[in-house]
């Protein structure tokens, strides 16, 4: 036997449920994909300024051992600034922005040199003599006076401008003896 079809009651109404949920679940792809991108954007620029940073140090690194070298060379010749007694209301050398103008002969610079990212190279040579102390021995101090005439001390800073902004230092300081 045949049964007829009976008319379904709920033909006229549709339910409307599957396009409430694609458009939540889009929605929250769409908010997860666009928080990727922002942490895409920031990684991307602590990555570029990590690589700033480590071109600039590279470069200023590279200047403080030309600049040793050249004291190495050359000790009693180097242009150096008297170091001063160290106090602190005054800055050290290097801090004072007079001391690393080209025109005033205290500094040396490096021209020809090319590194991506950075440029103004320079270096500020302190003599300072008269933080040494005399040498200790097994037995206490030197003998010799005179041994603390042959002791030079410098202390050198050197100097790189990073093209994004801002400067880069490195210092080192050296102590030589003359034969």
């Amino acid at each position: 036997m045949l049964k007829a079809a009976r008319p379904d009651r709920h033909a006229g109404r549709e339910h409307g449920l599957v396009l409430p949920v694609v458009l939540l679940l889009l929605v929250l792809i769409t908010m997860v994909v666009a928080a990727q991108l922002r942490r895409g954007v920031v990684d991307e620029r602590l990555a570029g300024s990590l690589r700033t940073h480590a071109v600039a140090d590279s470069a200023v690194q590279t200047v403080l051992r030309w600049c040793e070298m050249r004291v190495t060379m050359a000790p009693t010749a180097t242009n150096a600034i008297i170091a001063p007694v160290r106090d602190l209301n005054n800055p050290p050398p290097w801090r004072d922005a007079a001391n690393w103008n080209p025109a005033n002969g205290k500094i040396f610079t490096f021209t020809g040199v090319t590194v991506a990212g950075a440029s103004g190279f320079a270096c500020l040579v302190e003599r300072a003599d008269d933080e040494l102390v005399s040498s200790i021995s097994d037995t206490g101090f030197s003998l010799d006076p005179g041994d603390r005439e042959r002791w030079m001390k410098f202390r050198i800073t050197a100097r790189v401008q990073r093209d994004t902004g801002g400067f880069e230092y490195a210092q080192s300081e050296m102590r030589l003896y003359q034969d």
